[in-house]
């Protein structure tokens, strides 16, 4: 899987947006992609895709090619 960033509906207050890329790294049990995001205490690789609400997905192709990886 390529990586991609993964926009998260914070769950918790103040339910702020926050996004993920995906790596190619896979969780300690192998069935999830590991995530690089930064949610203020600096960037993390953590087992963390289905914490909260996934409110969609893109992919990045290359210079001005960013769009939804859904369709």
């Amino acid at each position: 899987m390529s990586p991609f960033p993964i926009p998260w509906a914070m769950c918790r207050p103040p339910h702020l947006p926050h996004i993920g890329i995906i790596s190619s790294r896979r969780s300690a049990d192998g069935a999830r992609p590991l995530i690089v995001h930064n949610i203020g205490l600096g960037p993390r690789l953590e087992d963390r895709l289905f914490e909260f609400p996934i409110t969609g997905h893109y992919r990045y192709d290359g210079p001005g090619r960013l769009g939804n990886a859904a369709g």
